[in-house]
């Protein structure tokens, strides 16, 4: 299993030190909005990209609105990589009042 925290927390923790965070939607979705620190990495080439991650490095997962983050959490977490899932996605981000 793979923790989960809020943008906010992420938000909150990106801001103390550096974070790596992929962005598993699609190129259009990316192209779209996403945040600074993210690497675009579409879930749909997870086999592909997934072999270049470091298994020391802990990773930051958001998409959407939290369920192909997930569904990439349950795969890199299979493979023993360090995950964290972003629940609710750049959609939390988007309705969050707070975050600005």
């Amino acid at each position: 299993m793979y923790p989960t925290i809020s943008i906010s927390e992420f938000l909150s923790r990106a801001e103390k030190s550096a974070l790596n965070l992929l962005d598993v939607r699609g190129p259009q979705g990316f192209a779209a909005s996403h945040l600074p620190q993210a690497q675009s990495k579409p879930y749909a080439d997870i086999l592909t990209w997934s072999k270049d991650l470091d298994s020391n490095q802990d990773y930051y997962v958001i998409c959407a609105i939290g369920q192909t983050s997930a569904k990439a959490c349950d795969f890199l977490a299979s493979q023993g990589f360090k995950v964290t899932n972003i629940e609710g996605g750049m959609a939390a981000l988007d309705s969050s009042s707070d975050l600005g």
